[in-house]
């Protein structure tokens, strides 16, 4: 699976939106995106560990 360096912890993901100071979209689709990352969220202690051990089995 391709593209697995992209993910971040939400400190960094924040601290790297912040560096940018012009707005480029709109207050609805910020709003689509919360819902969709809140959404994607496993908050689920057990399902959290097994995706991380998938997870980085995929990064070896």
């Amino acid at each position: 699976m391709a593209g697995t360096d992209c993910v971040g912890y939400a400190k960094d993901v924040i601290r790297k939106i912040r560096e940018y100071g012009t707005q480029i979209l709109s207050d609805d689709d910020r709003d689509k995106i919360v819902e969709l990352l809140s959404n994607a969220n496993i908050i689920d202690e057990k399902k959290r560990k097994q995706h991380v051990l998938q997870t980085k089995e995929i990064r070896k």
